[in-house]
């Protein structure tokens, strides 16, 4: 028996001899989450498209609900997605301009604040959940570990580990995620790797957490 700490949600979870044996005659990995993390995980995958329950009209009528929700929340994203490409089209543009007014009147460009301001605009990105469900599972697990009132609070604080410039960046080896630590404020954020964030938290023991990973 050994006891393990779970990389999605921090809780430390107890792997048994029976267990282990059976890893180890399948010649497969010792499982990095816990049985919660993993069933979690697995369910999303078959439910990718949120589908809701036919047989329980009240709670399909709630899914409906947060799904449309969710969506929409979805398609603000996008659009802000496209405001944001449509400012790295305009600093494109002032980038040229800069460079037809410096040769034509002989101005000396500070080429390294210049440089900073547009990699800035370009590498900022917005990322969300992969569902409404999971969204709302991981504020209700983590949300008391911040000062975040709702879960837009919650989703605004990972995308600002994801792009902060104090956040340290590794690909997780065991199933490709990519991990962002922030240093400063000891907050972490697995993102899969097509681009959903699986969950985010303050790790116990820090960046150790994030090394081990």
């Amino acid at each position: 028996m050994i006891k393990k700490q779970c990389k999605q949600c921090g809780k430390e979870f107890v792997l048994s001899d029976s267990e282990i044996k059976f890893f180890k005659e399948k010649k497969l990995e010792l499982p990095k989450r816990c049985s919660e993390c993993r069933k979690e995980n697995k369910n999303s995958k078959v439910n990718n498209n949120d589908k809701v329950n036919n047989n329980d009209k009240v709670n399909n009528i709630s899914n409906v609900k947060k799904d449309n929700n969710y969506k929409s929340h979805s398609y603000d994203n996008k659009r802000s997605g496209n405001k944001k490409t449509f400012r790295s089209i305009i600093a494109t543009g002032l980038v040229v301009l800069v460079l037809l007014l410096g040769k034509i009147f002989n101005i000396e460009i500070n080429w390294q604040d210049l440089s900073t301001s547009f990699g800035n605009e370009q590498t900022n990105v917005s990322l969300e959940f992969r569902n409404e469900t999971m969204w709302e599972e991981h504020f209700v697990k983590h949300g008391n570990e911040f000062d975040y009132d709702t879960k837009e609070e919650y989703l605004r604080g990972a995308n600002e580990v994801i792009n902060s410039s104090s956040s340290k960046h590794k690909i997780e080896a065991e199933d490709g995620d990519d991990i962002y630590y922030d240093v400063n404020k000891n907050e972490i954020v697995f993102v899969s790797s097509d681009g959903y964030i699986r969950t985010y938290f303050k790790p116990s023991d820090g960046i150790e957490y994030f090394n081990r990973q």
